[in-house]
């Protein structure tokens, strides 16, 4: 690369999807148990950008990310489950 000369490439953000488990197990009695699950898929609610920023130093945009990924940019989801073991 030249002296003075900008890099090609530019990085795009990654994916930062968190998933969350909370259990809580009660003991009914020596032979029962009842355990309450809730899971959170996509806990934080992140977005998901699907393009780098624009790399043309003419641009107005230059360095703007422009646009989110369709597929990856799920709502939260929350799964409530209970467990009855004997």
């Amino acid at each position: 690369m030249a002296v003075g000369a900008r890099p090609a490439v530019f990085g795009i953000p990654g994916v930062h999807n968190v998933d969350i488990s909370v259990i809580k197990r009660n003991r009914l009695s020596e032979r029962f148990d009842l355990a309450f699950c809730a899971d959170f898929i996509n806990g934080f609610n992140s977005p998901q950008f699907s393009s780098g920023p624009a790399t043309g130093v003419t641009n107005g945009n230059f360095g703007r990310i422009s646009g989110a990924m369709d597929h990856s940019n799920l709502p939260r989801f929350i799964q409530l489950s209970m467990k009855f073991q004997f």
